[in-house]
């Protein structure tokens, strides 16, 4: 359609801004352009993210299911005043954020848990 607008020397209508733009029959080759450029400049931003993940060990993946026992045992190195809040997570395999989100404030007891005495 654009190239049909070129060869019959026609502008186009820019309703955002209001004005009408004159379109060269080559302009095409220039939006082409562009848009490969873009398209390149995206893959190589997503290859270097997956560099850096693969570097800092962050594979991705299906996150760990903190249920049944699995959850009991990680309650309990969550709990462990003798561990900071981040060993804890790191022993349990989850990052701090997700233990804090999925286990609850160390500090406190958590809803519907009888405090121990």
């Amino acid at each position: 359609m654009l190239q049909a607008i070129g060869q019959r020397q026609g502008a186009v209508f820019d309703a955002s801004t209001g004005q009408a733009i004159p379109w060269h029959p080559e302009a095409l080759a220039l939006l082409d352009f562009c848009n490969r450029a873009e398209t390149i400049t995206r893959s190589a931003a997503l290859a270097k993210a997956r560099i850096r993940r693969a570097e800092t060990g962050r594979k991705g993946g299906t996150p760990t299911k903190l249920t049944g026992k699995a959850k009991e045992a990680a309650m309990a190195i969550w709990l462990d005043p003798a561990l900071t809040g981040d060993q804890a997570a790191e022993k349990i395999g989850i990052s701090p954020s997700t233990a804090y989100r999925k286990l609850g404030n160390r500090d406190q007891p958590i809803f519907g848990r009888k405090a121990k005495s």
